[in-house]
């Protein structure tokens, strides 16, 4: 049986959990930003945002409710939104990234994952 759909909740995770049907989904947008992954501007930012993330982690990391002084981090928070959202300008300009959100994924891709037997680009 090959059904055709265009709504991940009807046409996915519905069938998938009342019809027990397997699924593949195809996502055209998939190529275009698997391309988007692959370029060196895309890597040098996420790398760096993956470095703003270890320094606000170690920032953090022996604090208790015992220490009296916190850190002012809103500089390193400002920075790190400027990475985000220069991240998301490598994507569509208006929607941004089908699958992340910010540094973490999308509700989209949640779904895939957690629905989808499969998917592919065209």
């Amino acid at each position: 049986v090959l059904y055709v759909g265009d709504h991940i909740f009807s046409d996915v995770i519905v069938s998938k959990k009342q019809h027990r049907w397997r699924n593949l989904l195809v996502i055209r947008e998939l190529a275009d930003e698997v391309d988007i992954q692959k370029s060196e501007r895309y890597a040098e930012l996420l790398k760096h945002l993956h470095n703003l993330n270890f320094v606000f982690r170690e920032t953090y990391r022996n604090l208790d409710s015992t220490a009296t002084e916190l850190t002012d981090i809103s500089p390193l928070r400002k920075h790190m939104k400027k990475t985000v959202k220069e991240l998301s300008k490598c994507y569509n300009g208006t929607f941004g990234s089908l699958f992340r959100s910010g540094s973490k994924n999308s509700f989209f891709a949640m779904q895939v994952m957690r629905y989808a037997d499969m998917y592919t680009a065209d």
